[in-house]
């Protein structure tokens, strides 16, 4: 019982890593650089092929490539 428990926990973590690829993968079209607050980069979103900045207290996108 505890092997099926850990296989699925195990499961889980691993299948989480791309939930966050699938979910991101979209380019903030919807966002601009006044909705999301924030004090540090942290506390950006990150988005694939982008980089999150936070230069004036707003999260900004800068494309990679």
């Amino acid at each position: 019982m505890a092997q099926k428990f850990m296989f699925f926990y195990a499961l889980i973590i691993f299948l989480s890593s791309f939930y966050v690829i699938i979910n991101t993968i979209d380019p903030p079209h919807h966002i601009t650089n006044h909705e999301i607050p924030c004090k540090y980069n942290h506390d950006c979103p990150t988005i694939l092929d982008y980089i999150s900045i936070c230069p004036y207290h707003y999260c900004e996108f800068w494309r990679t490539y």
